[in-house]
């Protein structure tokens, strides 16, 4: 009877598990730094595996855009259209795609009537932040997913 109330216990216990703190880092240096891991492991499975089995163009397209803003970068529809590792005219369909979800919006470039940028929302933002540097009263920890391999 102990042992299962003990066990009960840590069960319940275990509810909110922050994530231990890395440095003094923000969570968007944090999810920064997870987002471009990703990256670079998408790109070592398309090395290894190819590229033809594995396609995500709006997932590419939206971690690049986030890394970017993070990083205080701007994206040209061009650059975003290279990281979709899609076709060009496939780039462009889910850059619409986006634009008509409201994840994405295009600026035009002051400088280069030409040259647009295209800019990710601050809510989509927001949600790749928390999903990929979780606040720590948030208990994701729970859940069991690995923090991200950051140093």
């Amino acid at each position: 009877m102990q042992r299962h109330n003990a066990i009960k216990r840590m069960s319940t216990a275990r509810a909110v598990i922050p994530f231990p703190a890395q440095d003094s880092r923000t969570r968007g240096q944090e999810a920064l730094c997870a987002i471009e891991h990703i990256i670079s492991l998408r790109s070592q499975r398309d090395k290894v595996i190819g590229s033809d089995l594995f396609a995500d163009p709006a997932w590419d397209i939206l971690l690049d855009l986030a890394a970017m803003s993070l990083s205080g970068r701007k994206v040209t529809v061009t650059d975003a259209c290279i990281a979709a590792r899609a076709p060009q005219a496939t780039a462009l369909r889910y850059i619409s795609k986006l634009e008509q979800c409201g994840l994405v919006s295009r600026e035009n470039d002051p400088a280069d009537r030409r040259r647009n940028y295209l800019v990710i929302s601050e809510q989509t933002l927001d949600h790749l932040i928390e999903m990929f540097a979780p606040k720590q009263d948030s208990g994701i920890a729970s859940l069991g997913l690995p923090t991200p391999l950051c140093a």
